[in-house]
């Protein structure tokens, strides 16, 4: 008996693969003409692998009745990308690696219904590399085939250069809105300021020669000072209208004076998630910065009782060298509830809104309790905006506390309390690795946490948490 050589199924499909394939390149039978529109190409195939392939396809192979050697005109694809999609569909290969060909393959397969060619694109395109020659199609792709993790490796490309050079590339002045549109929602993974945005956004409406504000509307036009919208003026001098140049300064100098061009008050939705979950993650994210305070005090300032009471009024400013609007996400007090236990201590948080009156809002927060600090977590972000300043009070009320004595505490407290008046207290400026970034002035009279021992002083609040973005450029 002769022996029976068994084959895989593997071996047998690339048999099948290349039969198929030699029966399109040999043009064996074939019973339909594919033409590509706008070109004298006309492609022939088969009208059962057709329709096999792609129902689009099959009805238009089979329920149009077309006899043999009709021709099919196909509009939106080009004689490449054709050739591409039957070599797929006839051995199941995709010969390109060109992320500009997979991009215009997968878009034609969608059109055609070939789900396994849209998955083999979807593929392909994950494991392309990024460069400043594909990046912008590469997003563009990204959001077409719902790609997360390849526009995130797209961000991660952009984020690595500097915002100038982004805008230099030719590739940006020929994207879609829709792309534009989906950096601008994702902007707040990059250091630099809204100023640079709404340039390159000017840049671009003004090489398509638009004068549409919807792309504006997701720039916070009131985080620029007068002096940077004056410069962009000066670049566009006919893109805004003397109505929204003069309504913009207006807002810019003093909040709320006057109606705001629709446009700058359009908010923009998002799904940004919140940057922190809870007090672990802001400790080890966010962006820290100390207050300290170097200055001896009289001693004739200090009070000594068995509790204390105050509030506090301040307010913080960003320097211009910030590298753009940051959230306060924390604040944290000097002292902890091994001083005064939680169910002695009573606090609130306010903040002003600074429109044409200034309107007080409470603040609400978490409340974390350490043996050595109490921190405050707001519930929403407070987000720092670079032309006025955000104004802050803080009450404090402390009670049951132990008494001192004239050599030190009676108690094994290690704090003692001091109240600074204002006119001692100063400006002070938190930095960011030797860079002034915040100006916190003092709008009130200040409370110091004083450590008798080693005469250590502490402001009220000692450390305030950004969020995290900025901790890169850090």
């Amino acid at each position: 008996m002769d022996s029976v050589t068994l084959r895989s199924t593997e071996e047998t499909n690339s048999d099948l693969r290349n039969d198929f394939l030699q029966l399109f390149e040999q043009k064996a039978e074939m019973d339909i003409n594919l033409s590509v529109a706008n070109t004298y190409v006309c492609i022939e195939a088969h009208k059962l692998i057709l329709a096999i392939r792609s129902p689009v396809f099959a009805d238009m192979c089979f329920k149009e009745h077309r006899n043999v050697g009709d021709i099919i005109k196909l509009d939106g694809v080009s004689v490449r990308t054709l050739n591409l999609i039957l070599c797929y569909m006839y051995s199941d290969e995709l010969k390109t690696d060109s992320p500009k060909e997979l991009i215009e393959v997968g878009k034609a397969a969608h059109k055609f219904e070939i789900g396994g060619l849209i998955r083999l694109c979807k593929h392909h395109l994950n494991c392309c590399s990024v460069d400043k020659c594909n990046v912008w199609s590469m997003i563009e792709a990204s959001m077409y085939f719902k790609l997360e993790a390849l526009g995130k490796k797209c961000l991660r490309f952009l984020k690595s250069l500097s915002i100038e050079s982004l805008f230099e590339m030719p590739e940006f002045l020929q994207t879609s809105q829709e792309t534009l549109f989906y950096i601008l929602k994702r902007r707040y993974i990059f250091i630099e300021s809204d100023v640079f945005w709404m340039e390159g956004i000017l840049r671009w409406l003004q090489h398509h020669k638009s004068r549409n504000r919807y792309l504006l509307s997701a720039i916070q036009t009131l985080s620029l000072t007068c002096s940077e919208f004056l410069d962009l003026i000066e670049k566009y001098p006919t893109f805004f209208t003397s109505k929204e140049t003069s309504r913009i300064l207006c807002n810019m100098l003093r909040p709320g004076i006057t109606e705001l061009p629709p446009w700058c008050e359009v908010k923009l939705k998002t799904n940004d998630k919140q940057l922190f979950s809870d007090y672990n993650d802001i400790v080890t994210n966010a962006l820290k910065i100390k207050l300290e305070s170097k200055m001896k005090f009289p001693k004739s300032i200090f009070f000594e009782e068995d509790g204390f009471e105050g509030s506090i009024v301040f307010e913080l400013k960003l320097a211009k060298c910030f590298p753009r609007m940051p959230y306060l996400v924390m604040l944290e007090l000097a002292f902890g509830s091994t001083y005064v236990p939680r169910e002695n201590l009573e606090l609130e948080l306010f903040h002003y809104d600074q429109g044409t009156l200034l309107m007080r809002k409470k603040i609400k927060f978490f409340l974390k309790a350490t043996e050595d600090h109490y921190y405050l977590m707001v519930n929403h972000h407070m987000r720092l905006q670079q032309n006025y300043p955000f104004v802050f009070t803080l009450k404090l009320r402390a009670s049951g506390l132990k008494k001192w004595g004239s050599d030190g505490p009676i108690s094994s407290r290690q704090y003692r309390v001091a109240k600074i008046p204002e006119d001692i207290f100063q400006n002070i400026y938190l930095d960011i690795n030797g860079c002034k970034a915040v100006c916190l002035t003092l709008l009130s009279d200040w409370m110091v946490f004083i450590d008798p021992k080693c005469d250590e002083k502490n402001p009220v609040l000692t450390n305030f948490y950004f969020d995290s973005n900025i901790k890169f450029e850090a």
